[in-house]
């Protein structure tokens, strides 16, 4: 951190300040090697080293574990064709019977992870009616025709945002009172609220993605943070037959990623592409801590730093968030600090174009990568094939793999890193991606709730955009996971998440 430290000129007024800015912002840049060197020897190190680079203004805090709600399975199944095509998107009613109850919408990850029965959960079932649904191309939501090119036909970002609305058009939802989004389901639900903001009525975000190039080359980049984790694990998946040496020389590192998106998108080397794809998302997701691992901790505890809301007030009527001065101050100094860091990224010859980034977003149903893979058991499911010269859209080989995931993560990382601010530049309207002040503002004037549920330690999403976000919007509320990776069902990231969903619930209707 010395020789990091010497290469910015911080006004002395903010360097007791910035050594956590320091790593965090540059955690993932394209040139991550350059830090990796200074501050890691291994992913412990690197693991520890993350604790001295949190953010000011946290309140270190024990709560006790919690459990998953008891599931009541669909109380409604039904499809939505939508697009030309017609996509047919399908979705699940769980919960509450009571048509007056809150509705809550559940984003899954992926891309292309799909739902599970076990994501509505998370909420009390006499409390919420949770809607699940499969995105564009996945698990149950299906093209007309079930291939490859079907599935990626109009599947952008703009078209997601549209079938999110759709959906609540056609179950006659006036306002969505929570929207749950994990890994690039946070994605998508910031991209909803801010294209709808007064279609929802809270954010809770678990495992922060903005889907930006330089989240995308942390995960799949030859230069990136994933890869100087687990070079093992890079260097086979980057030897797959079908990655070329023109490929591998290209200079942003983005060759292997766009090589995996054209084996997966059609040809012999589908199969294989898919299978390589999930074993490097697995062993990315296993460079951080293993699923149940609680350290200074009593039992039946865990540790997290909570950021609560600018100037929330407490039920004692005291101030128990961070003051606008406090957040006036940390403006300021990030300001500071962004010119020189990227000065000091110039100087080593890496291009500054990442500096707001993080990670890409793997998947799983939560126990592996980033949003929900698996074997799906549905009684209305189509039979899956296997891929051919025009494959379909199914499982390639292992029941426990899925070809949608990989095929349709690929599809977006290559959107992200060809649209000049990523692949959800104009969603909204706004220049600069989703965690632009513009971007954020309409969320704020529309008195949107914002809960941010991050591991410390996720090294498929590291924390650098939960803390964008919370810079960005300081009424917002991050509970930082210290021992804590990505999945949402490692007991830590479960039990806010179960918590978080209470203090979100909407205050019961007044008796008529």
């Amino acid at each position: 951190m010395d020789a990091m430290q010497s290469a910015v000129n911080l006004r002395p007024t903010a360097r007791a300040r910035a050594t956590w800015l320091l790593g965090v912002a540059l955690l993932p840049v394209d040139g991550f090697q350059s830090i990796a060197r200074l501050q890691t020897s291994s992913p412990e190190a690197y693991f520890a080293s993350l604790t001295a680079l949190t953010p000011p203004g946290g309140v270190r805090a024990t709560r006790p574990l919690r459990q998953l709600h008891r599931g009541t399975g669909a109380r409604v199944k039904g499809r939505l064709p939508v697009g030309s095509l017609p996509h047919s998107l399908y979705y699940e009613v769980h919960g509450s019977t009571n048509p007056s109850a809150p509705t809550a919408l559940f984003l899954h990850g992926g891309p292309g992870a799909g739902c599970f029965p076990r994501h509505a959960c998370f909420f009390a079932p006499d409390d919420w009616r949770v809607v699940l649904f499969d995105q564009r191309g996945c698990g149950g939501s299906t093209p007309a025709d079930r291939t490859v090119a079907s599935a990626l036909h109009e599947n952008t970002i703009e078209h997601l945002v549209a079938d999110c609305e759709a959906l609540r058009a056609q179950l006659g939802i006036e306002r969505w009172a929570l929207v749950l989004g994990g890994s690039w389901g946070t994605t998508l639900a910031l991209a909803y609220a801010q294209a709808r903001p007064s279609a929802v009525r809270a954010l809770l975000l678990r495992g922060m993605c903005t889907m930006r190039g330089s989240e995308v080359l942390w995960m799949f980049g030859a230069h990136g943070g994933a890869a100087q984790l687990r070079p093992d694990g890079w260097a086979a998946f980057a030897a797959a037959r079908f990655v070329t040496d023109a490929d591998r020389a290209l200079s942003d590192g983005s060759g292997v990623l766009r090589a995996y998106a054209r084996a997966l998108a059609g040809g012999e080397d589908a199969s294989v592409a898919a299978s390589g794809w999930m074993t490097w998302e697995s062993q990315v997701t296993a460079a951080g801590p293993a699923a149940g691992q609680l350290e200074n901790a009593p039992s039946g505890e865990y540790v997290l730093l909570d950021y609560p809301p600018a100037d929330a007030a407490g039920g004692d009527g005291r101030s128990t968030g961070r003051t606008a001065a406090a957040c006036d101050a940390e403006q300021e100094l990030l300001a500071d600090f962004d010119v020189a860091l990227a000065d000091a990224i110039r100087a080593r010859g890496v291009s500054p174009s990442g500096v707001a980034g993080a990670r890409s977003d793997a998947r799983t149903d939560g126990t592996g990568a980033k949003g929900g893979g698996g074997a799906r058991e549905r009684s209305d499911a189509q039979p899956r094939a296997q891929p051919r010269a025009q494959p379909r859209a199914q499982p390639p080989s292992s029941p426990r793999m899925t070809y949608a995931q990989p095929l349709l993560t690929a599809h977006y990382c290559v959107q992200a890193l060809d649209a000049p601010a990523g692949a959800l530049e104009g969603v909204a309207g706004f220049e600069g991606g989703l965690l632009n002040p513009r971007a954020i503002r309409a969320l704020r004037e529309h008195n949107v709730a914002c809960h941010i549920v991050q591991g410390l330690r996720d090294s498929v999403c590291p924390p650098t955009t939960a803390f964008e976000l919370l810079r960005a919007w300081p009424e917002a509320r991050l509970s930082l996971c210290l021992t804590a990776g990505h999945s949402q069902y490692s007991p830590e990231i479960l039990s806010e998440l179960v918590r978080a969903v209470e203090l979100l619930r909407p205050p019961p209707a007044p008796a008529a």
